[in-house]
């Protein structure tokens, strides 16, 4: 697929300059037709959450053969805020030279940020470092 077909898949850059890429980025035409069935189905059929989870397992296949992964290893989350989260709660950071440093870069998404609350039990601070260009 070309860049200029890729970029016709989201209507928004045909009259804007869009800079955002949070979770909330330019809507494409699939998502948008996504959003669609998803509130047709639960008009319709009620909350189908079995419908619902075939779906994400559908997605979550399609990813994981796309970045050469099994489905079983990816773990799906609503946002990388919320995923980070929960990875950091699930580590232990007391091993030297881990214990009670996190670092954070200027360009970090505030709620990536609070996120490191989940650091603070174990008396962790944040050191602030530069951030790089993309």
């Amino acid at each position: 697929m070309t860049p200029d077909a890729f970029r016709q898949r989201f209507p928004i850059f045909e009259r804007k300059v869009f800079l955002n890429s949070c979770s909330k980025g330019a809507l494409s035409q699939e998502v948008e037709k996504g959003y669609r069935d998803y509130l047709d189905s639960w008009r319709h059929e009620g909350s189908p959450w079995g419908d619902w989870v075939d779906k994400l397992e559908e997605v979550r296949g399609a990813f994981a053969a796309f970045i050469g992964a099994a489905a079983d290893e990816l773990a799906v989350s609503y946002s990388a805020s919320t995923a980070t989260a929960s990875l950091l709660s699930a580590l232990s950071f007391d091993a030297q030279p881990y214990r009670h440093r996190r670092l954070r870069v200027s360009h970090d998404r505030p709620k990536r940020n609070r996120s490191g609350a989940a650091w603070r039990r174990d008396r962790s601070r944040a050191r602030h470092g530069p951030s790089s260009p993309c």
